[in-house]
Protein backbone atom coordinates (compact mmCIF):
# COMPACT_ATOMS: atom_id res chain seq x y z
CA UNK A 1 0.00 0.00 0.00
CA UNK A 2 2.53 2.95 1.15
CA UNK A 3 4.66 1.74 -1.95
CA UNK A 4 1.39 2.32 -4.34
CA UNK A 5 0.80 5.81 -2.67
CA UNK A 6 4.25 7.06 -3.24
CA UNK A 7 4.53 6.00 -6.98
CA UNK A 8 0.69 7.39 -7.09
CA UNK A 9 2.36 10.69 -5.55
CA UNK A 10 5.02 10.79 -7.90
CA UNK A 11 2.68 10.46 -10.98
CA UNK A 12 0.89 13.68 -9.92
CA UNK A 13 4.02 15.35 -9.33
CA UNK A 14 4.84 14.73 -12.85
CA UNK A 15 1.91 15.94 -14.04
CA UNK A 16 1.80 19.17 -12.32
CA UNK A 17 5.47 19.72 -13.52
CA UNK A 18 4.29 18.88 -17.25
CA UNK A 19 1.69 21.44 -17.17
CA UNK A 20 3.56 24.07 -15.36
CA UNK A 21 6.02 23.70 -18.15
CA UNK A 22 3.33 23.92 -20.68
CA UNK A 23 2.01 27.09 -19.30
CA UNK A 24 5.01 28.88 -19.07
CA UNK A 25 5.87 27.59 -23.00
CA UNK A 26 2.48 28.99 -23.73
CA UNK A 27 2.66 31.81 -21.62
CA UNK A 28 6.36 32.42 -23.96
CA UNK A 29 4.45 31.93 -26.66
CA UNK A 30 1.81 34.67 -25.96
CA UNK A 31 4.28 37.04 -25.36
CA UNK A 32 6.55 36.63 -28.27
CA UNK A 33 4.41 35.55 -31.20
CA UNK A 34 2.49 39.32 -31.85
CA UNK A 35 6.39 40.64 -31.84
CA UNK A 36 7.33 37.81 -34.25
CA UNK A 37 3.76 38.73 -36.64
CA UNK A 38 4.90 42.50 -36.42
CA UNK A 39 8.64 41.78 -37.64
CA UNK A 40 7.18 39.53 -40.65
CA UNK A 41 4.49 42.04 -41.69
CA UNK A 42 7.53 44.58 -41.53
CA UNK A 43 10.02 41.80 -43.44
CA UNK A 44 6.67 41.74 -46.21
CA UNK A 45 6.87 45.53 -46.64
CA UNK A 46 10.46 46.27 -47.20
CA UNK A 47 10.10 43.14 -49.81
CA UNK A 48 7.32 45.08 -51.36
CA UNK A 49 8.99 48.49 -51.71
CA UNK A 50 12.18 46.79 -53.49
CA UNK A 51 9.76 45.20 -55.71
CA UNK A 52 8.34 48.36 -56.27
CA UNK A 53 11.62 50.01 -56.55
CA UNK A 54 12.47 47.90 -59.60
CA UNK A 55 9.67 48.04 -60.93
CA UNK A 56 10.03 51.89 -60.89
CA UNK A 57 13.83 51.83 -62.18
CA UNK A 58 12.66 49.59 -65.38
CA UNK A 59 9.44 51.96 -66.14
CA UNK A 60 12.13 54.61 -65.95
CA UNK A 61 14.43 52.88 -68.22
CA UNK A 62 12.07 52.41 -71.06
CA UNK A 63 10.10 55.70 -70.72
CA UNK A 64 12.80 58.49 -68.58
CA UNK A 65 10.42 59.07 -66.36
CA UNK A 66 9.24 57.41 -63.35
CA UNK A 67 5.72 56.43 -63.22
CA UNK A 68 2.73 58.87 -62.40
CA UNK A 69 1.30 60.05 -59.12
CA UNK A 70 -1.46 57.89 -58.78
CA UNK A 71 -0.06 54.55 -59.92
CA UNK A 72 0.04 52.88 -56.72
CA UNK A 73 -3.31 53.60 -55.39
CA UNK A 74 -5.39 50.73 -57.05
CA UNK A 75 -3.01 48.16 -55.03
CA UNK A 76 -3.76 45.18 -55.63
CA UNK A 77 -4.38 45.51 -59.51
CA UNK A 78 -1.65 45.28 -62.37
CA UNK A 79 -1.97 48.98 -63.52
CA UNK A 80 2.10 48.81 -63.67
CA UNK A 81 2.55 45.75 -65.34
CA UNK A 82 4.21 44.70 -67.17
CA UNK A 83 6.88 46.07 -65.07
CA UNK A 84 5.08 44.28 -61.48
CA UNK A 85 2.20 41.95 -62.12
CA UNK A 86 0.22 43.07 -59.00
CA UNK A 87 0.48 46.61 -57.04
CA UNK A 88 1.60 45.40 -53.48
CA UNK A 89 -0.58 46.55 -50.51
CA UNK A 90 0.53 47.07 -46.75
CA UNK A 91 0.05 43.77 -45.38
CA UNK A 92 -2.03 44.70 -42.18
CA UNK A 93 -3.98 47.57 -43.43
CA UNK A 94 -4.80 46.17 -46.87
CA UNK A 95 -3.98 49.93 -48.21
CA UNK A 96 -1.69 51.64 -50.77
CA UNK A 97 1.89 52.37 -49.89
CA UNK A 98 2.56 56.01 -50.07
CA UNK A 99 4.12 57.17 -53.19
CA UNK A 100 5.81 60.77 -53.58
CA UNK A 101 7.25 61.46 -56.93
CA UNK A 102 9.18 64.83 -58.25
CA UNK A 103 5.71 67.01 -58.82
CA UNK A 104 5.97 67.50 -62.66
CA UNK A 105 4.69 65.65 -65.87
CA UNK A 106 7.60 63.35 -66.09
CA UNK A 107 9.24 62.68 -62.33
CA UNK A 108 12.75 61.81 -62.46
CA UNK A 109 13.04 61.44 -58.61
CA UNK A 110 10.81 59.81 -56.28
CA UNK A 111 10.04 58.16 -52.69
CA UNK A 112 7.93 55.28 -52.11
CA UNK A 113 6.80 55.13 -48.20
CA UNK A 114 6.04 52.73 -45.19
CA UNK A 115 5.13 52.74 -41.72
CA UNK A 116 7.19 49.78 -39.80
CA UNK A 117 5.38 48.20 -37.00
CA UNK A 118 8.50 47.37 -34.58
CA UNK A 119 9.62 50.79 -34.26
CA UNK A 120 13.30 49.92 -32.71
CA UNK A 121 14.40 48.44 -36.23
CA UNK A 122 17.83 49.92 -36.54
CA UNK A 123 16.64 50.48 -40.67
CA UNK A 124 14.85 53.29 -39.22
CA UNK A 125 17.70 55.36 -38.04
CA UNK A 126 20.38 54.26 -41.16
CA UNK A 127 17.84 56.15 -43.32
CA UNK A 128 17.87 59.28 -40.57
CA UNK A 129 14.54 58.80 -40.11
CA UNK A 130 13.09 58.74 -36.64
CA UNK A 131 11.11 56.51 -33.91
CA UNK A 132 8.64 59.22 -33.25
CA UNK A 133 8.64 61.30 -36.04
CA UNK A 134 9.35 59.19 -38.91
CA UNK A 135 10.70 59.96 -42.09
CA UNK A 136 9.70 63.76 -42.45
CA UNK A 137 6.79 62.25 -44.64
CA UNK A 138 3.43 62.94 -42.52
CA UNK A 139 4.23 67.16 -42.69
CA UNK A 140 5.05 67.24 -46.10
CA UNK A 141 2.88 64.62 -47.54
CA UNK A 142 0.24 63.67 -45.11
CA UNK A 143 -1.82 66.49 -44.09
CA UNK A 144 -2.43 66.83 -47.80
CA UNK A 145 -3.77 63.00 -48.56
CA UNK A 146 -5.66 63.30 -45.41
CA UNK A 147 -3.69 60.55 -43.94
CA UNK A 148 -4.19 62.85 -40.45
CA UNK A 149 -2.59 60.00 -37.77
CA UNK A 150 -0.16 58.31 -39.56
CA UNK A 151 3.43 58.61 -39.67
CA UNK A 152 5.77 56.79 -41.94
CA UNK A 153 9.29 55.60 -40.73
CA UNK A 154 10.48 53.27 -43.93
CA UNK A 155 10.73 54.15 -47.47
CA UNK A 156 12.94 53.68 -50.55
CA UNK A 157 13.67 56.52 -52.96
CA UNK A 158 15.81 57.50 -56.17
CA UNK A 159 17.12 60.75 -56.52
CA UNK A 160 16.42 62.52 -53.39
CA UNK A 161 17.20 61.22 -49.62
CA UNK A 162 14.35 58.77 -48.19
CA UNK A 163 14.00 61.81 -45.24
CA UNK A 164 11.84 64.43 -46.17
CA UNK A 165 13.69 68.00 -45.30
CA UNK A 166 13.13 71.56 -46.15
CA UNK A 167 16.25 71.28 -47.98
CA UNK A 168 15.22 68.07 -50.16
CA UNK A 169 11.60 69.01 -51.64
CA UNK A 170 11.27 70.63 -54.93
CA UNK A 171 11.44 74.36 -55.00
CA UNK A 172 8.06 76.32 -54.56
CA UNK A 173 6.33 73.77 -52.30
CA UNK A 174 3.97 75.60 -49.75
CA UNK A 175 3.19 75.42 -46.37
CA UNK A 176 4.13 77.01 -43.08
CA UNK A 177 7.56 77.31 -41.31
CA UNK A 178 9.30 79.48 -38.68
CA UNK A 179 12.58 80.50 -38.80
CA UNK A 180 14.00 79.77 -35.24
CA UNK A 181 12.98 77.71 -32.90
CA UNK A 182 10.12 79.29 -30.71
CA UNK A 183 8.95 82.09 -33.58
CA UNK A 184 5.58 81.14 -34.52
CA UNK A 185 5.09 79.49 -37.77
CA UNK A 186 4.10 82.13 -41.13
CA UNK A 187 3.03 81.34 -44.88
CA UNK A 188 6.46 80.14 -46.56
CA UNK A 189 7.44 78.56 -50.17
CA UNK A 190 10.45 76.14 -50.42
CA UNK A 191 13.55 78.19 -50.96
CA UNK A 192 12.41 81.47 -49.35
CA UNK A 193 14.87 81.72 -46.79
CA UNK A 194 15.66 80.34 -43.39
CA UNK A 195 12.93 77.41 -42.38
CA UNK A 196 13.47 75.27 -38.90
CA UNK A 197 11.02 72.96 -39.56
CA UNK A 198 7.87 73.24 -42.51
CA UNK A 199 5.12 71.98 -42.74
CA UNK A 200 1.65 72.05 -44.17
CA UNK A 201 -0.52 72.88 -41.25
CA UNK A 202 0.36 76.02 -39.22
CA UNK A 203 -1.02 74.35 -36.04
CA UNK A 204 1.65 71.26 -36.61
CA UNK A 205 4.18 73.57 -37.26
CA UNK A 206 3.80 75.75 -34.39
CA UNK A 207 4.16 72.91 -31.96
CA UNK A 208 7.14 71.37 -33.94
CA UNK A 209 8.93 74.94 -33.66
CA UNK A 210 7.99 75.37 -29.41
CA UNK A 211 5.85 78.51 -30.26
CA UNK A 212 3.69 79.43 -27.39
CA UNK A 213 1.88 82.48 -27.93
CA UNK A 214 1.50 84.77 -25.06
CA UNK A 215 -1.25 85.00 -22.37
Amino acid sequence: MKRRWLQSGLSMIEVLIVIAVIGILVIIALTLLPDQISKGRDGRRKSDLQKIKIAFENYYSDKDCYPPPEILDNCGSSDLSPYLASIPCDPQTKTKYLYAPEDNGCPHYYRVFSNLEVDVDPVIMQLGCHTASGCGAYAFFGEELGLDALEYNYGVSEGVPVYVTEGNIPPGTQGWCCAFQGDPCNAWTQGQGICVEFYFDSAECNAACGYSPAP
